[in-house]
């Protein structure tokens, strides 16, 4: 079911804006979790982002800050979310981008919600854009520019290298 969310997420980013690019389940190659990978990688004018995909047909979804509730039950997504983007340890996207690149890469976390029936966010967490998959692109690309043109050259083309996760 999580293949079929991720799949409709990519579908979606599909539509971004020329000047965006989407990378999508890029292996981490974590020693610690050689099964560990990026769902969806999006970088461009707006910045870099994280994007993790949850599927969840027919189930209600609330959101109250960093507790995300599916069918009443506590799930850990955005401490995984913020954890992949932004952790202070070699294995975070953040740190990762910014080594290759050679200067400090900022990077948002994005949970994206597929299927579910409702989505309420009481208040969204701190740090981490929680959105469904109908409105996932507004995020980054309503977002004033922060990177320029070379920039995001720059590191699309050292994502794209297996390398860079390794």
């Amino acid at each position: 079911m999580g293949a079929a969310g991720e799949q409709a997420v990519a579908a979606t980013l599909d539509g971004l804006p020329v000047v965006w690019s989407a990378l999508h389940s890029i292996p981490l190659g974590d020693p610690d979790s050689p099964t560990s990978d990026l769902d969806h990688l999006v970088i461009g004018p707006g910045g870099v982002y994280v994007i993790n995909a949850k599927h969840h047909p027919r189930q209600a979804i609330l959101v109250k800050g960093d507790i995300v509730l599916v069918a009443r039950r506590s799930q850990p997504y955005t401490a995984a979310a913020r954890r992949d983007a932004t952790r202070r340890d070699a294995t975070s996207v953040t740190v990762r981008l910014s080594a290759a690149v050679g200067t400090p890469v900022a990077v948002i976390p994005v949970i994206v919600f597929v299927g579910a029936d409702e989505v309420v966010i009481k208040f969204p967490p701190r740090d981490t854009v929680l959105t469904t998959r109908g409105q996932m692109l507004d995020a980054p690309t309503r977002r004033r520019a922060s990177l320029d043109a070379p920039t995001v050259t720059t590191i699309v083309d050292i994502a794209r290298q297996p390398s860079a996760w390794r």
